[in-house]
């Protein structure tokens, strides 16, 4: 699990970090600090001149938070002291031997408040050949100066310099002398503190920290030495360096690190800057203890059966958490092998799908998820069938296993009801049972042992479920935990669609997939009915056989109910059903509403567009709409005094006088984020639209898959100069690697700082180059 932090601390750890690379970043030494000679007594538990028997067995705090224990051995006094480090980890030192400032009256020190005492108490860390020791001070210690009037102090001026004596006990004769001169601010905290401080950067960070100077560098990598390499070589320091690790996937296929191995593998960024790692060479897989690792993903690594238990082997003692071994040609006997050791490991999520895993390895692997943190399994596509569903069931009790994917087994009736009967009493959540053999008994033969389980969401798309098993299904929702149900890509119908909502008053679904089914305008009109008084905020109905006349009758229906968002694309709706619908969404809760896919064409999106004022709706999908150039402007004259932010226009043949056109209108509207991809914009038409821009809300535009050159791309961006853009997709266009230049170079003074230029003519060195000039942007290539 990442750490988080809070602005105050990020805060302090940044401004200590500039401040003292400020001081140095001149490559002079820094002012001398003043030099103080001064003279302690070596506390022993003889010594008349200081009676340290009320110091005996009390612990003290020592500046920095440490926790000092004093005791007397062999006649001396001795402290042992823990170190006031990082949550989760600890350090501590025994038997160091104890300095104590002559007239140091140490019998009031256990009625002191702590921050008098860490004023008093300080730990020296071992410096060269010099131990680590605990001093204590008559008054506020060397780091502040000693208190006026404490002390038999004589002072002889030589240059900026201060000297000062104070005798020492006959019999110890052993001077400790702080020498001052020419300390470097890197020095004015212990090393525990800059490790603390280390331990809340992020990744660009830490390189950054790591360059000041090999002190840094050896509390950070564990090595004093730059460039360290070879896996052999573990850094051994205790700080968390969980934060350090990179967001973004390591692709060990890739060019750059295919060639690496054992010897030759970086051990800093090994160790400490991976966190998702994929293709991981098997060489490198029993190394993974001690790193940042939180995600492996070894899909089609031909891993095999004997594989499988020797990665898992590996994953003791590590951070891994998510796991991914599908496609891999794992057996029944390699997915017990590998379950086999995940007790004592952080692993909660197991990806083994589209292996070989049959019955019998379903059965073996939940019997060794007890005792795991093992709460996410992916088992589809491996020919379990019925029998393997129902003995992986049984052995779900007592797992924390929450999440379920089973598709794809080739489960029928029998088995979808075998496989619930085992939920009662697991934590079993999401179940995921699409693409199998489950017709109308298995839907309701599973629906019936739901109560008292806690699975709230059902998957059961794709099958063979018609209208009787869609009633049958939902009849048991009700006294269930379930709220979202997905039926997509089944054989149902309009019966079917108006029985289920039927039963759906008093349950907790809110959220139907019914998408690509066989439900015509009279299905969607009667379902819509039946909404009235249930939970359901979210429909889709997308790719069915829905016109004019279902669409309207639909949304007639919608006022006092909850729905809030409406997915009807891919349906046979024209102008006539877009308008309808949009003149029923007032008094509505809708705000987002899919229309993609549809035959609205240009009078249906004008028409459309003239009913949303005053209705709720903010996100609106048009894509594939034939639309054209003339109707997008229209449409957004009619976007003033509406609610809409958010426009989908993609393949709508709208081309560079559309977008011109369409962007005029944007002033004094919502509007902030547009989709335009596939348009056939062009050169002209980025340029003409980014002119537009100014003034409005926009923050994020999309020209994926519009003929926009280099010529394009510079203009779009030399127009965004005082624009509120920040987000830039320009994927899927003709622009070359001197293109991208130049529109990155027009980027400086913007707002933007997220920009896709994927699947363009942009090599890896110009790559590179805009990643590295500017490093302030999130580059998608």
């Amino acid at each position: 699990m990442k750490r988080t932090y809070t602005i105050s601390q990020q805060y302090i750890a940044n401004v200590l970090l500039i401040s003292l690379c400020l001081q140095s970043c001149d490559g002079n030494s820094p002012t001398p600090i003043q030099e103080k000679k001064i003279v302690f007594m070596q506390a022993e538990g003889n010594v008349s001149l200081i009676n340290i028997e009320p110091l005996v067995g009390e612990e003290v705090i020592a500046h920095g938070g440490h926790a000092v224990t004093l005791y007397v051995k062999d006649g001396r006094t001795k402290a042992d002291v823990v170190l006031n480090t990082a949550q989760g980890f600890s350090k501590s030192y025994a038997g160091l031997n104890v300095y104590i400032e002559q007239g140091t009256n140490v019998s009031i020190f256990p009625q002191l408040d702590k921050k008098l005492q860490e004023r008093r108490v300080h730990l020296q860390l071992a410096k060269g050949s010099q131990p680590a020791k605990v001093v204590i001070y008559k008054g506020v210690g060397l780091a502040g100066g000693m208190m006026q009037g404490e002390g038999e102090v004589e002072e002889e001026s030589q240059g900026r310099r201060k000297r000062a004596r104070i005798e020492i006990g006959e019999e110890q004769e052993e001077n400790l002398i702080e020498q001052k001169q020419g300390i470097s601010p890197f020095d004015i905290f212990p090393s525990e503190v800059w490790q603390y401080i280390f331990s809340y950067l992020k990744f660009k960070d830490i390189l950054l920290a790591r360059a000041v100077n090999k002190d840094w560098n050896g509390l950070i990598t564990g090595f004093r030495e730059a460039g360290v390499v070879g896996l052999e070589n573990k850094p051994s320091y205790i700080i968390n360096a969980l934060g350090w690790s990179k967001d973004e996937e390591i692709d060990f296929a890739s060019n750059k690190l295919s060639t690496i191995n054992f010897e030759t593998m970086p051990s800093f960024a090994f160790y400490s800057l991976m966190g998702k790692v994929k293709n991981l060479p098997q060489e490198l897989r029993p190394y993974l203890q001690g790193t940042n690792v939180h995600t492996v993903d070894l899909n089609e690594n031909q891993i095999s059966d004997q594989g499988a238990e020797e990665f898992g082997k590996h994953l003791q003692g590590t951070n891994v958490h998510m796991v991914n071994l599908s496609n891999n040609q794992i057996g029944a006997q390699g997915a017990e092998g590998f379950a086999k050791h995940l007790k004592r490991t952080k692993v909660h999520a197991v990806n083994l799908s589209f292996n070989n895993i049959g019955n019998q390895g379903a059965e073996e692997f939940g019997k060794h998820l007890k005792e795991t943190r093992v709460h996410t399994v992916n088992l589809s596509g491996n020919e379990i069938g019925n029998q393997g569903a129902e003995e992986f069931g049984k052995h779900l009790q007592e797992t924390q296993v929450h999440t379920v994917d089973l598709s794809g087994n080739e489960i029928d009736d029998q088995g979808a009801e075998g496989f619930t009967k085992h939920l009662q009493g697991t934590q079993v959540q999401a179940v995921n049972l699409s693409f199998n053999n489950i017709s109308d008994q298995g839907a309701e033969g599973f629906a019936k042992h739901l109560k008292e389980t806690k699975v709230h969401t059902v998957n059961l798309s794709y099958n063979q479920i018609s209208d009787q098993g869609a009633e049958g299904f939902a009849k048991h929702l009700q006294e269930t935990q379930v709220h979202t149900v997905d039926l997509s890509g089944n054989q149902i119908g309009d019966q079917g669609i108006e029985e289920f909502g039927k039963h759906l008053q008093g349950t907790n679904v809110h959220t139907l997939v019914l998408s690509e089914n066989q439900i015509d305008d009279q299905g969607a009109e009667e379902f819509g009915k039946h909404l009235k008084e249930t939970r359901v905020h979210t429909v889709d109905l997308s790719k069915n056989y829905i016109g004019d006349q279902g669409a309207e009758g639909f949304a007639k229906y919608l006022k006092e109910t909850q729905v809030h968002t409406v997915n009807l694309s891919g349906n046979q709706i024209g102008a006539e059903g877009a308008v309808g619908l949009a003149k029923n969404l007032q008094g509505t809760q809708v705000h987002t509403v899919n229309l993609s896919g549809n035959v609205i064409g240009a009078q249906g999106a004008e028409g459309l567009a003239k009913h949303l004022q005053g209705t709720k709706v903010h996100t609106l999908h048009l894509a594939g709409n034939r639309i054209g150039a003339q109707c997008a402007e229209a449409l957004a004259k009619h976007l003033q005094g509406t609610k809409v932010h958010t426009l989908h226009l993609s393949m709508n043949q709208i081309g560079a006088q559309g977008a011109e056109g369409f962007a005029k209108h944007l002033q004094g509207t919502q509007v902030h984020t547009v989709d335009l991809s596939y348009n056939q914009i062009g050169d002209q038409g980025a340029e003409a639209l980014a002119k537009h821009l100014q003034g409005t809300q926009m923050h994020t535009v999309i020209l994926a898959g519009n003929h926009i050159g280099a010529q394009g791309a510079e203009e779009f961006a030399k127009h965004l100069q005082g624009t509120q853009v920040y987000t830039v997709n320009l994927s899927e266009n003709h622009i070359d690697g001197q293109g991208a230049e130049g529109f990155a170079k027009h980027l400086k003074g913007t707002n933007v700082h997220t920009v896709n230029l994927s699947f363009n003519s942009i090599g890896a060195d110009i790559q590179k180059l805009l990643k590295d000039k500017y490093a302030h942007i999130k580059w998608e290539f």
